[in-house]
């Protein structure tokens, strides 16, 4: 699959205190636990791995602090299903209980057709198209005013989907003026 590497660590930004508190969506697993480890070792950032089975959370967690004992403390794995409103209100919740100001938030949770067995297309649309928006709205009074940034992670099958679309489909998927509704619209259609 393709893959585009986005900046999500810039040294000279400043922050209020020298660690710098990141949270991953489907951090436990392939990108998401590969970019949590990296945060945590290599840019010492506190992470937050968010994932929606516990268990699995845990493991991921357990991985990189086995292979990094350094790290140990600095990643902890909070519940979160991208695609259950109360489970994204409950992790914003937590972390907001704690004080915690975020650096950034990574929305990297999703799954494919051929990932997600059962859970149809409308599974699909509520963790990959709504998810990011449920996450980002949720945790954005968490981001660091001054510093503080969004991404969001995508396999390459969306901008080939894409390229064989109409100039229209073209501009509507790619405009900044885009509004919510117009997206959402589309999609659905």
């Amino acid at each position: 699959a393709d893959c585009v590497l986005v900046i999500l660590f810039d040294p000279m930004a400043s922050m209020t205190s020298s660690m710098k508190s990141v949270l991953v969506t489907g951090g436990n697993a392939g990108i998401g636990l590969a970019l949590c480890r990296q945060l945590a070792v290599d840019h010492g950032c506190h992470v937050f791995m968010g994932a929606r089975n516990a268990d699995r959370g845990a493991l991921g967690v357990r991985q990189i602090v086995g292979a990094h004992p350094e790290v140990a403390g600095r990643v902890e794995c909070i519940a979160l299903d991208v695609a259950d409103d109360a489970s994204v209100a409950a992790a914003a919740g937590a972390l907001r209980a704690k004080g915690v100001s975020l650096y950034a938030l990574v929305n990297n949770a999703g799954v494919g057709l051929q990932t997600d067995p059962g859970g149809g297309v409308e599974a699909l649309l509520n963790t990959n198209f709504f998810g990011p928006k449920r996450v980002s709205e949720a945790f954005v009074d968490l981001l660091d005013p001054a510093a503080g940034r969004i991404v969001n992670v995508s396999s390459g099958a969306a901008s080939m989907w894409l390229r064989g679309g109409s100039a229209e489909q073209k501009a509507l998927f790619t405009s900044d003026a885009t509004s919510w509704e117009q997206l959402r619209a589309a999609v659905e259609e």
